[in-house]
């Protein structure tokens, strides 16, 4: 049987983090209380390794296309709990708004670019900041086609491997129907906004992690843990947050800054481009 693949790798720099390991002991300490876990969550949290029969372990030296059977159920699950459990880690932890925010149209009513601002200023300081928004309102993007991207001469994404570093092909995996249509839906935006190229015999291939959103909206990722493994790590880790948020103590404004589909705002460098690579069909 003809199997029809198509490919595409990333434009934009994403990658997930890696995160460390939580191991159980058999001791139960006397100042802790001890409560007994699933047995299944239990396994989530001590089998972060593939096992030696998974489908997510490196391949071997044959470079054939992916074909066979899709992965079992277990490895689709694992991946998202992964990619889940990374989101929610990533994701900012703000205190409930106990002042409320109006929208404020940057731009006509036939193309609404809403920002929101809070309530509580003065009249003359909210026209003042109203003004400062609509003077410098093409610094903000609403939709993919508002991002131009960074210039490569200030920075591009690249992916350097360790030097026994084995390419590794995902195998296909099943998606249900309605999940797929969405996915298709994000891969088409993407693409017409230049985000992603068709790659041709790529070495490294990864498949896509459907996220639901609270919305009914599916973020889409990609299971990028087999790149990560090969590469090296980054030992200059962010300054954390709560240290600058703590550092603007005694001013009277705060701006918190976003980037739209931050990760596709960098380009990739041209020889690390088929590294990115994931399969859609």
């Amino acid at each position: 049987r003809k199997t029809t693949e198509k490919y595409a790798s990333s434009i934009g720099g994403q990658s997930e983090g890696q995160y460390g390991k939580v191991y159980a002991t058999d001791g139960q300490p006397a100042n802790w209380t001890a409560e007994p876990l699933m047995d299944e969550f239990l396994f989530a949290i001590t089998n972060n390794e593939p096992s030696p029969n998974s489908d997510m372990t490196p391949a071997c030296e044959d470079p054939s296309p992916i074909e066979g059977p899709a992965e079992d159920e277990d490895a689709e699950t694992e991946a998202l709990a992964e990619v889940e459990r990374q989101i929610e880690q990533e994701r900012p932890k703000f205190q409930p708004l106990t002042k409320e925010l109006e929208s404020v149209n940057l731009g006509n009513e036939g193309s609404k670019k809403e920002v929101r601002i809070g309530n509580q200023m003065s009249p003359e300081s909210r026209k003042a900041l109203v003004e400062f928004l609509q003077e410098f309102s093409d610094i903000f993007a609403w939709s993919y086609r508002d991002m131009p991207g960074l210039d490569r001469s200030i920075v591009e994404h690249r992916l350097p491997m360790l030097p026994k570093a084995t390419p590794v092909r995902q195998q296909l995996r099943r998606m249900k129907p309605d999940v797929a249509l969405k996915i298709k839906e994000e891969v088409e935006k993407q693409w017409d906004a230049g985000f992603l190229a068709v790659s041709n015999y790529p070495q490294w291939v990864a498949n896509i992690v459907p996220v639901p959103k609270k919305d009914g909206k599916v973020r889409m990722c990609v299971d990028y843990r087999d790149l990560n493994q090969a590469s090296p790590k980054d030992n200059f880790p962010l300054p954390h947050i709560d240290m600058l948020v703590d550092n603007t103590t005694c001013h009277a404004f705060f701006s918190f800054m976003d980037g739209f589909s931050g990760y596709n705002q960098i380009l990739m460098a041209e020889e690390d481009r088929e590294k990115t690579t994931f399969v859609t069909l």
